[in-house]
Protein backbone atom coordinates (compact mmCIF):
# COMPACT_ATOMS: atom_id res chain seq x y z
CA UNK A 1 0.00 0.00 0.00
CA UNK A 2 1.31 3.17 -0.23
CA UNK A 3 0.40 4.14 3.27
CA UNK A 4 2.81 2.72 6.46
CA UNK A 5 1.45 1.32 9.09
CA UNK A 6 3.66 0.34 11.20
CA UNK A 7 2.55 -2.16 13.81
CA UNK A 8 4.81 -4.15 15.67
CA UNK A 9 4.38 -7.35 16.93
CA UNK A 10 6.64 -9.97 18.61
CA UNK A 11 6.88 -13.60 16.95
CA UNK A 12 3.42 -12.48 14.29
CA UNK A 13 2.89 -10.83 11.61
CA UNK A 14 3.92 -7.47 10.98
CA UNK A 15 2.26 -5.63 8.56
CA UNK A 16 4.05 -2.39 6.90
CA UNK A 17 0.82 -0.99 4.61
CA UNK A 18 2.68 0.68 1.90
CA UNK A 19 -0.19 2.00 -0.15
CA UNK A 20 -1.32 -1.08 -1.55
CA UNK A 21 1.23 -3.53 -0.79
CA UNK A 22 1.83 -5.61 3.04
CA UNK A 23 4.76 -5.91 3.98
CA UNK A 24 5.10 -9.32 6.52
CA UNK A 25 7.91 -9.70 8.89
CA UNK A 26 8.40 -12.96 11.35
CA UNK A 27 4.98 -14.49 9.70
CA UNK A 28 5.15 -18.99 8.87
CA UNK A 29 4.69 -19.48 5.13
CA UNK A 30 5.53 -21.88 2.49
CA UNK A 31 9.07 -21.58 1.00
CA UNK A 32 9.90 -19.84 -1.72
CA UNK A 33 9.11 -21.87 -5.40
CA UNK A 34 13.12 -21.24 -6.39
CA UNK A 35 16.09 -20.80 -4.27
CA UNK A 36 17.37 -16.66 -3.84
CA UNK A 37 20.49 -16.14 -4.92
CA UNK A 38 22.60 -14.65 -1.85
CA UNK A 39 24.04 -11.14 -2.19
CA UNK A 40 27.86 -11.51 -3.67
CA UNK A 41 28.69 -10.18 0.12
CA UNK A 42 25.99 -10.10 2.58
CA UNK A 43 26.16 -7.33 5.12
CA UNK A 44 24.92 -6.46 8.42
CA UNK A 45 22.80 -3.57 8.66
CA UNK A 46 24.03 0.01 9.53
CA UNK A 47 24.22 0.09 13.22
CA UNK A 48 22.29 3.28 14.65
CA UNK A 49 21.28 3.97 18.28
CA UNK A 50 16.98 2.90 18.74
CA UNK A 51 15.15 5.93 18.75
CA UNK A 52 11.17 4.54 18.58
CA UNK A 53 9.14 6.69 19.69
CA UNK A 54 5.07 6.64 20.37
CA UNK A 55 3.17 7.56 17.39
CA UNK A 56 1.33 11.28 17.89
CA UNK A 57 -0.86 12.90 15.65
CA UNK A 58 1.32 15.20 13.12
CA UNK A 59 -0.60 18.42 11.51
CA UNK A 60 0.63 19.53 7.94
CA UNK A 61 2.58 22.59 7.87
CA UNK A 62 1.24 25.45 7.36
CA UNK A 63 3.78 26.35 4.66
CA UNK A 64 2.17 23.31 3.09
CA UNK A 65 0.35 24.71 0.72
CA UNK A 66 2.37 27.48 -0.78
CA UNK A 67 5.30 24.54 -1.06
CA UNK A 68 3.29 22.33 -2.93
CA UNK A 69 2.28 25.53 -5.31
CA UNK A 70 5.46 26.78 -5.81
CA UNK A 71 6.55 25.66 -8.92
CA UNK A 72 5.31 25.85 -12.93
CA UNK A 73 3.91 22.75 -14.38
CA UNK A 74 3.25 21.80 -17.69
CA UNK A 75 0.55 19.07 -19.13
CA UNK A 76 2.12 16.35 -20.56
CA UNK A 77 -0.98 14.02 -20.39
CA UNK A 78 -4.52 13.58 -19.11
CA UNK A 79 -6.81 10.55 -18.13
CA UNK A 80 -10.95 10.44 -18.78
CA UNK A 81 -12.25 7.93 -16.67
CA UNK A 82 -16.18 6.56 -17.16
CA UNK A 83 -17.21 5.36 -13.74
CA UNK A 84 -19.35 3.20 -15.12
CA UNK A 85 -19.32 -0.86 -15.19
CA UNK A 86 -17.34 -1.49 -18.77
CA UNK A 87 -16.62 2.38 -18.65
CA UNK A 88 -13.56 3.74 -20.87
CA UNK A 89 -10.71 4.86 -19.22
CA UNK A 90 -9.00 6.92 -21.83
CA UNK A 91 -5.71 9.27 -22.82
CA UNK A 92 -4.87 12.14 -24.27
CA UNK A 93 -1.73 13.73 -25.29
CA UNK A 94 -3.11 16.86 -26.72
CA UNK A 95 -5.03 18.57 -23.84
CA UNK A 96 -8.13 16.69 -24.57
CA UNK A 97 -8.78 16.71 -28.22
CA UNK A 98 -7.94 13.62 -29.40
CA UNK A 99 -8.23 10.37 -27.00
CA UNK A 100 -7.11 6.13 -26.82
CA UNK A 101 -8.64 3.71 -24.85
CA UNK A 102 -6.04 2.75 -21.67
CA UNK A 103 -8.45 0.39 -20.46
CA UNK A 104 -12.27 -0.09 -18.66
CA UNK A 105 -13.35 -0.08 -15.09
CA UNK A 106 -14.71 -3.42 -13.82
CA UNK A 107 -16.50 -2.27 -11.41
CA UNK A 108 -17.15 1.25 -10.18
CA UNK A 109 -16.92 3.20 -6.88
CA UNK A 110 -19.63 4.40 -4.77
CA UNK A 111 -18.15 5.31 -1.69
CA UNK A 112 -15.28 6.82 -0.13
CA UNK A 113 -12.93 5.34 3.00
CA UNK A 114 -13.18 7.75 5.65
CA UNK A 115 -10.46 6.80 7.25
CA UNK A 116 -7.44 6.78 4.72
CA UNK A 117 -3.60 6.61 5.23
CA UNK A 118 -2.08 9.21 7.48
CA UNK A 119 -0.12 10.20 4.89
CA UNK A 120 -3.20 11.26 2.58
CA UNK A 121 -3.80 14.47 4.79
CA UNK A 122 -0.83 15.71 3.23
CA UNK A 123 -2.64 16.02 0.22
CA UNK A 124 -4.75 18.44 -1.22
CA UNK A 125 -8.43 17.77 -1.68
CA UNK A 126 -8.89 16.94 -5.22
CA UNK A 127 -5.58 15.42 -5.99
CA UNK A 128 -4.00 12.17 -6.47
CA UNK A 129 -2.93 11.60 -2.76
CA UNK A 130 -0.69 8.29 -3.85
CA UNK A 131 0.20 7.06 -7.09
CA UNK A 132 2.06 3.25 -7.34
CA UNK A 133 1.85 0.44 -9.62
CA UNK A 134 -1.10 -1.32 -8.03
CA UNK A 135 -2.93 1.48 -6.51
CA UNK A 136 -4.06 5.06 -6.94
CA UNK A 137 -5.52 7.19 -4.17
CA UNK A 138 -7.22 10.54 -5.06
CA UNK A 139 -8.10 12.39 -1.94
CA UNK A 140 -11.65 13.77 -1.62
CA UNK A 141 -12.04 15.39 2.16
CA UNK A 142 -10.91 15.34 5.91
CA UNK A 143 -11.95 13.31 8.37
CA UNK A 144 -11.74 15.94 11.16
CA UNK A 145 -12.76 13.80 13.91
CA UNK A 146 -9.98 10.90 12.78
CA UNK A 147 -7.43 13.22 11.75
CA UNK A 148 -7.44 11.35 8.21
CA UNK A 149 -7.95 11.85 4.88
CA UNK A 150 -10.78 10.58 2.89
CA UNK A 151 -10.11 8.95 -0.40
CA UNK A 152 -11.47 6.55 -3.28
CA UNK A 153 -9.26 4.45 -5.35
CA UNK A 154 -8.89 2.95 -8.61
CA UNK A 155 -6.46 -0.27 -8.62
CA UNK A 156 -5.45 -2.59 -11.45
CA UNK A 157 -6.34 -6.18 -12.56
CA UNK A 158 -4.35 -9.05 -11.79
CA UNK A 159 -4.04 -12.55 -13.56
CA UNK A 160 -2.12 -14.80 -10.69
CA UNK A 161 -3.13 -15.64 -7.14
CA UNK A 162 -0.09 -13.62 -6.22
CA UNK A 163 -0.48 -10.67 -7.83
CA UNK A 164 -3.76 -10.15 -6.88
CA UNK A 165 -2.44 -10.98 -2.73
CA UNK A 166 -0.67 -7.77 -3.79
CA UNK A 167 -3.71 -5.66 -3.96
CA UNK A 168 -5.16 -7.45 -0.62
CA UNK A 169 -5.16 -4.28 1.71
CA UNK A 170 -7.07 -2.24 -1.06
CA UNK A 171 -9.75 -5.09 -2.14
CA UNK A 172 -10.04 -7.52 0.94
CA UNK A 173 -9.56 -10.56 1.08
CA UNK A 174 -12.26 -13.07 1.43
CA UNK A 175 -12.60 -14.67 4.51
CA UNK A 176 -9.61 -12.05 6.05
CA UNK A 177 -10.23 -8.65 7.78
CA UNK A 178 -8.40 -5.84 5.95
CA UNK A 179 -5.54 -4.54 8.46
CA UNK A 180 -6.65 -1.69 10.71
CA UNK A 181 -5.04 0.76 8.75
CA UNK A 182 -5.64 -0.16 5.33
CA UNK A 183 -5.44 1.85 2.19
CA UNK A 184 -8.77 2.14 1.00
CA UNK A 185 -11.88 0.08 2.45
CA UNK A 186 -13.76 -2.46 0.35
CA UNK A 187 -16.07 -1.34 -2.66
CA UNK A 188 -14.34 2.71 -2.04
CA UNK A 189 -11.88 1.31 -5.17
CA UNK A 190 -12.72 1.25 -8.45
CA UNK A 191 -11.42 -1.82 -10.37
CA UNK A 192 -9.78 -1.46 -13.98
CA UNK A 193 -9.20 -4.03 -16.65
CA UNK A 194 -5.49 -2.41 -16.74
CA UNK A 195 -2.78 -5.19 -15.65
CA UNK A 196 -0.62 -4.01 -12.55
CA UNK A 197 2.13 -2.22 -13.22
CA UNK A 198 0.83 -0.55 -16.79
CA UNK A 199 -1.68 2.11 -17.60
CA UNK A 200 -2.24 4.46 -15.05
CA UNK A 201 -0.36 2.08 -12.59
CA UNK A 202 3.08 2.28 -13.95
CA UNK A 203 2.70 3.61 -17.81
CA UNK A 204 2.33 6.60 -19.62
CA UNK A 205 -0.50 7.99 -17.98
CA UNK A 206 0.38 7.17 -14.31
CA UNK A 207 0.08 10.56 -12.51
CA UNK A 208 1.76 12.29 -9.78
CA UNK A 209 1.20 12.29 -6.71
CA UNK A 210 -0.67 15.90 -6.26
CA UNK A 211 -2.07 15.78 -10.23
CA UNK A 212 -5.30 17.45 -10.12
CA UNK A 213 -8.72 15.34 -10.96
CA UNK A 214 -11.82 17.36 -12.22
CA UNK A 215 -15.87 16.14 -12.46
CA UNK A 216 -16.39 16.33 -15.81
CA UNK A 217 -19.76 17.08 -16.69
CA UNK A 218 -20.07 17.01 -20.53
CA UNK A 219 -16.91 18.61 -20.99
CA UNK A 220 -17.38 21.33 -18.41
CA UNK A 221 -14.52 20.18 -15.65
CA UNK A 222 -15.02 21.26 -11.95
CA UNK A 223 -12.34 20.61 -9.55
CA UNK A 224 -13.46 17.40 -7.32
CA UNK A 225 -14.04 19.61 -3.79
CA UNK A 226 -14.21 18.36 -0.32
CA UNK A 227 -17.38 16.05 1.00
CA UNK A 228 -17.52 14.63 -2.71
CA UNK A 229 -18.67 10.56 -3.17
CA UNK A 230 -18.31 9.28 -6.37
CA UNK A 231 -21.46 7.89 -8.03
CA UNK A 232 -22.23 5.15 -10.58
CA UNK A 233 -22.18 7.48 -14.25
CA UNK A 234 -19.31 10.45 -12.95
CA UNK A 235 -16.54 10.84 -15.24
CA UNK A 236 -13.42 11.83 -14.21
CA UNK A 237 -10.35 13.95 -16.02
CA UNK A 238 -7.04 13.54 -14.22
CA UNK A 239 -5.04 16.11 -15.44
CA UNK A 240 -0.74 14.89 -15.75
CA UNK A 241 1.60 17.89 -15.06
CA UNK A 242 5.12 17.96 -14.69
CA UNK A 243 7.30 20.36 -13.06
CA UNK A 244 8.96 22.61 -15.68
CA UNK A 245 12.32 22.39 -14.41
CA UNK A 246 12.88 18.87 -13.75
CA UNK A 247 16.21 17.37 -11.67
CA UNK A 248 18.32 14.79 -13.43
CA UNK A 249 18.35 13.11 -10.63
CA UNK A 250 18.28 12.99 -7.20
CA UNK A 251 21.27 11.12 -4.76
CA UNK A 252 21.13 10.19 -0.79
CA UNK A 253 24.18 9.76 1.18
CA UNK A 254 23.36 6.29 2.85
CA UNK A 255 24.79 7.07 6.20
CA UNK A 256 23.42 9.51 9.15
CA UNK A 257 23.97 12.93 8.69
CA UNK A 258 24.56 12.08 5.23
CA UNK A 259 22.68 14.77 2.18
CA UNK A 260 20.29 14.31 0.12
CA UNK A 261 20.93 16.85 -2.91
CA UNK A 262 18.94 17.16 -6.45
CA UNK A 263 21.02 18.39 -9.51
CA UNK A 264 19.74 20.33 -12.60
CA UNK A 265 21.40 20.41 -15.70
CA UNK A 266 24.62 22.63 -15.55
CA UNK A 267 24.48 23.67 -12.08
CA UNK A 268 25.62 21.64 -8.89
CA UNK A 269 23.74 19.77 -6.61
CA UNK A 270 21.40 21.26 -4.65
CA UNK A 271 20.82 20.25 -1.14
CA UNK A 272 17.49 19.32 -0.29
CA UNK A 273 17.27 16.78 3.01
CA UNK A 274 19.47 15.02 5.27
CA UNK A 275 19.56 11.46 6.12
CA UNK A 276 19.20 10.39 10.07
CA UNK A 277 18.36 6.49 9.26
CA UNK A 278 20.53 4.73 6.28
CA UNK A 279 18.93 2.13 4.74
CA UNK A 280 20.50 -1.32 5.36
CA UNK A 281 17.76 -3.83 4.00
CA UNK A 282 15.39 -5.03 1.61
CA UNK A 283 11.79 -6.23 2.33
CA UNK A 284 8.36 -7.80 1.02
CA UNK A 285 6.29 -4.91 0.45
CA UNK A 286 4.18 -7.10 -1.84
CA UNK A 287 3.09 -4.09 -4.85
CA UNK A 288 6.53 -4.59 -5.84
CA UNK A 289 5.34 -7.71 -7.42
CA UNK A 290 4.02 -4.89 -10.36
CA UNK A 291 7.15 -3.75 -10.42
CA UNK A 292 10.47 -4.11 -11.78
CA UNK A 293 14.23 -3.99 -10.89
CA UNK A 294 15.42 -0.61 -9.70
CA UNK A 295 12.37 1.43 -10.85
CA UNK A 296 9.91 3.63 -8.20
CA UNK A 297 7.15 1.50 -7.18
CA UNK A 298 5.12 3.98 -5.27
CA UNK A 299 5.10 7.54 -4.01
CA UNK A 300 2.86 9.66 -1.66
CA UNK A 301 3.27 12.66 0.70
CA UNK A 302 5.11 10.20 2.78
CA UNK A 303 7.09 7.84 0.88
CA UNK A 304 9.29 6.74 -2.08
CA UNK A 305 9.25 3.14 -2.36
CA UNK A 306 12.02 1.55 -4.67
CA UNK A 307 12.13 -1.63 -5.90
CA UNK A 308 15.00 -4.30 -6.17
CA UNK A 309 12.86 -7.36 -7.64
CA UNK A 310 11.27 -8.06 -10.55
CA UNK A 311 7.80 -8.37 -12.17
CA UNK A 312 6.52 -11.26 -10.50
CA UNK A 313 8.86 -11.09 -7.33
CA UNK A 314 8.67 -8.77 -4.18
CA UNK A 315 11.58 -6.94 -2.64
CA UNK A 316 11.79 -3.19 -2.58
CA UNK A 317 12.63 -0.59 0.30
CA UNK A 318 11.28 3.19 0.98
CA UNK A 319 12.48 6.29 1.59
CA UNK A 320 10.28 8.11 4.20
CA UNK A 321 10.27 11.87 6.00
CA UNK A 322 10.77 11.97 10.25
CA UNK A 323 7.83 12.88 11.19
CA UNK A 324 5.55 10.39 8.93
CA UNK A 325 7.92 7.98 10.67
CA UNK A 326 7.38 9.18 13.60
CA UNK A 327 3.70 9.57 13.40
CA UNK A 328 3.60 5.65 12.29
CA UNK A 329 5.60 4.95 15.63
CA UNK A 330 8.06 3.10 13.28
CA UNK A 331 11.24 2.00 15.33
CA UNK A 332 14.63 3.53 13.62
CA UNK A 333 16.49 0.18 13.87
CA UNK A 334 14.10 -1.54 11.26
CA UNK A 335 16.77 -1.82 8.50
CA UNK A 336 14.41 -1.38 5.35
CA UNK A 337 13.59 2.17 5.88
CA UNK A 338 15.24 5.34 5.07
CA UNK A 339 14.45 8.36 7.29
CA UNK A 340 14.96 11.71 6.22
CA UNK A 341 14.66 15.35 8.06
CA UNK A 342 14.87 18.47 7.10
CA UNK A 343 17.46 21.24 6.57
CA UNK A 344 18.26 22.60 9.86
CA UNK A 345 15.78 25.87 9.55
CA UNK A 346 14.45 23.54 6.06
CA UNK A 347 10.64 23.15 6.13
CA UNK A 348 9.65 19.87 7.56
CA UNK A 349 9.41 17.38 4.70
CA UNK A 350 5.59 15.54 4.33
CA UNK A 351 3.71 16.34 1.29
CA UNK A 352 6.72 18.57 -0.17
CA UNK A 353 8.47 18.63 -3.45
CA UNK A 354 10.60 16.92 -5.06
CA UNK A 355 10.40 14.06 -2.89
CA UNK A 356 6.91 13.78 -1.97
CA UNK A 357 4.86 16.00 -3.95
CA UNK A 358 4.60 16.55 -7.89
CA UNK A 359 7.98 15.20 -9.41
CA UNK A 360 7.95 11.41 -8.97
CA UNK A 361 5.91 8.65 -10.37
CA UNK A 362 6.24 5.00 -11.10
CA UNK A 363 6.58 5.55 -14.64
CA UNK A 364 8.15 1.97 -16.57
CA UNK A 365 6.43 0.31 -18.63
CA UNK A 366 8.09 -3.56 -19.95
CA UNK A 367 6.45 -3.16 -23.20
CA UNK A 368 7.70 0.88 -23.47
CA UNK A 369 10.17 -0.64 -26.41
CA UNK A 370 7.06 -1.11 -28.29
CA UNK A 371 6.14 2.49 -28.03
CA UNK A 372 7.82 6.10 -28.77
CA UNK A 373 10.89 6.01 -27.64
CA UNK A 374 10.21 9.62 -26.13
CA UNK A 375 7.38 8.46 -24.35
CA UNK A 376 8.34 4.74 -23.56
CA UNK A 377 12.27 4.51 -22.24
CA UNK A 378 13.02 8.25 -22.13
CA UNK A 379 10.08 8.78 -19.75
CA UNK A 380 11.46 5.89 -17.33
CA UNK A 381 12.56 6.61 -13.60
CA UNK A 382 15.35 4.85 -12.72
CA UNK A 383 17.22 3.48 -9.39
CA UNK A 384 21.09 3.05 -9.10
CA UNK A 385 23.59 2.28 -6.20
CA UNK A 386 27.17 2.67 -5.35
CA UNK A 387 28.61 0.80 -2.57
CA UNK A 388 31.83 1.39 -0.79
CA UNK A 389 35.19 1.17 -1.91
CA UNK A 390 33.34 1.47 -5.64
CA UNK A 391 32.88 4.46 -7.98
CA UNK A 392 30.68 2.49 -10.30
CA UNK A 393 26.62 2.69 -10.19
CA UNK A 394 24.95 -0.09 -10.78
CA UNK A 395 21.25 -1.95 -10.40
CA UNK A 396 20.68 -4.21 -7.58
CA UNK A 397 18.51 -7.15 -7.84
CA UNK A 398 17.29 -8.51 -4.04
CA UNK A 399 13.86 -10.31 -4.29
CA UNK A 400 11.86 -13.15 -2.78
CA UNK A 401 9.02 -15.34 -3.74
CA UNK A 402 5.23 -13.37 -2.90
CA UNK A 403 4.36 -14.92 0.64
CA UNK A 404 7.71 -16.27 1.57
CA UNK A 405 9.24 -15.73 4.29
CA UNK A 406 12.15 -12.82 4.71
CA UNK A 407 15.51 -14.12 4.24
CA UNK A 408 18.38 -13.58 6.97
CA UNK A 409 20.47 -11.60 4.73
CA UNK A 410 17.92 -9.33 3.41
CA UNK A 411 18.19 -7.57 6.36
CA UNK A 412 21.61 -5.85 5.39
CA UNK A 413 21.35 -6.33 1.88
CA UNK A 414 22.39 -2.47 1.54
CA UNK A 415 24.44 -2.49 4.36
CA UNK A 416 27.50 -1.36 2.60
CA UNK A 417 25.74 1.04 -0.14
CA UNK A 418 26.88 4.32 -0.02
CA UNK A 419 24.73 6.21 -2.42
CA UNK A 420 21.33 5.72 -4.22
CA UNK A 421 20.68 7.51 -6.60
CA UNK A 422 17.18 8.52 -8.44
CA UNK A 423 17.22 9.12 -12.24
CA UNK A 424 14.46 11.40 -13.44
CA UNK A 425 13.20 11.24 -17.18
CA UNK A 426 15.11 13.15 -19.64
CA UNK A 427 13.85 16.49 -20.52
CA UNK A 428 14.80 18.66 -23.49
CA UNK A 429 14.28 22.10 -21.94
CA UNK A 430 12.18 23.76 -19.46
CA UNK A 431 9.12 25.02 -22.19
Amino acid sequence: MLCFHHHFVPRAALFFAASSAFFVIGAKAQAPQSQTPPPTTPQAAPQVTPQAAPPVFHAPSPQLPGLQNSFEKKEIARVRIHNTRGGLIEGSRDGGQNWETVGHIVLPVAKVNPNAYLAAKYAQTGSVAATAVNAMHIKAGFNQAQKRGIIWSLIPSADTAAGRISMQSEIGSPGKALAANAAVSPDAAARTDIPGGTGLFGGAWTPFVGSSVWLDAKGTLTQVSDGYVPKAGDVWQILIEQPRRYPTSITFENRTDGLVTAEYRGQAPQPIARVIRPVGGVGRFIGSYFSEVGRVRANHPGVIDLSTSNTGRVGSFQIVPEQHAREYGVPFTIPQYLILAPLEGGPELEGTPPLFYGYIRPRFELNDLNKPLMEGLLGRFSVEFKRSGSDEWTSENWWMEQGSELYPWMNGAIGTVTHIRLRFPFTYNEQ
